[in-house]
């Protein structure tokens, strides 16, 4: 259908582009099937199609150790965006590659520069390891707040390996599209 002629015209042509929180990388199709990769930080599925999209806020996971220093308000994890990954459940149908986080963004907000540099300058932002909610109010209970040594280590263990994930899927893109 529709989306399939989108994907033919690309394929001479591979783009990079984006919408809202969905980040495509459109190259050449193979011939291999989908594979649900099961990762900690993120769930993976491989597909033939020539696209990769990323859904960095849809986890809601959340270490026992790092829930119980949040406040009433943070627990219910208000900036999530709720069920996108089931929103876009039908990819599966048109064989495109899926990385979707499964750590709520309070854990490590997978879509922040792993230096924490602010993603919009000059307006009110959250970091990598956000203290406070889009709505600013405060995630940790007082004197919770992460600290650098714990702010690297969840980099290390969940912001690192979905962008070593989003890297290889673009590889792997680029080498079928030239290959």
């Amino acid at each position: 259908g529709r989306v399939a002629g989108v994907l033919a015209q690309y394929d001479a042509n591979p783009k990079v582009f984006a919408y809202g929180h969905i980040a495509c990388r459109v190259g050449r199709r193979d011939a291999r099937g989908p594979r649900v990769r099961m990762n900690g930080p993120f769930r993976f599925t491989a597909g033939a199609a020539p696209m990769l999209v990323s859904i960095p806020h849809a986890g809601t996971g959340v270490p026992n150790d790092i829930a119980a220093r949040f406040t009433g308000a943070a627990k219910i994890l208000p900036d999530t965006d709720w069920h996108v990954d089931r929103l876009y459940e039908f990819l599966g149908e048109l064989d495109v590659s899926v990385i979707v986080a499964t750590q709520s963004r309070y854990v490590v907000d997978l879509n922040r520069p792993p230096d924490d540099r602010p993603l919009y300058p000059g307006t009110s932002n959250t970091g990598l390891c956000p203290t406070t909610t889009f709505d600013e109010a405060a995630i940790y209970r007082e004197g919770g707040e992460p600290d650098a040594a714990e702010i690297a280590a969840r980099r290390g263990a969940f912001w690192q390996p979905y962008h070593e994930r989003l890297r290889a899927e673009l590889a792997r893109s680029e080498a079928r599209r030239v290959g």
